[in-house]
């Protein structure tokens, strides 16, 4: 018993999950938050911009790694620009926005 509360295993034999046992005590389980929605590529790029505008050099790897949330992941990047090396993010960047009034 840790904090009052049964073991997993009572909780398991009884509930079959710790959810179902929380909602048996009238309690609302915690959600994990909603992954964001699939990123468009007018957004990748405008993302890749503000961080080249606001730190003086295009993402790379690296900086996707180090930012999540501020930059597309990997994934994206790979979708968008085809790869996530600082080249291919500028190029790819400046291609989609070439065609955008902003």
């Amino acid at each position: 018993m840790l904090n009052g509360l049964p073991g997993r295993a009572v909780i398991h034999s009884r509930f079959a999950s710790l959810a179902r046992a929380i909602l048996a005590a009238g309690m609302v389980p915690e959600t994990p938050p909603k992954s964001r929605e699939r990123w468009i590529p007018l957004e990748v790029a405008r993302a890749c911009r503000s961080f080249r505008r606001r730190n003086g050099y295009w993402p790379s790897w690296a900086d996707v790694k180090r930012r999540p949330g501020e930059l597309p992941g990997t994934t994206a990047m790979v979708r968008c620009f085809g790869g996530t090396r600082s080249i291919d993010i500028q190029l790819g960047t400046e291609a989609i926005l070439a065609g955008t009034e902003d």
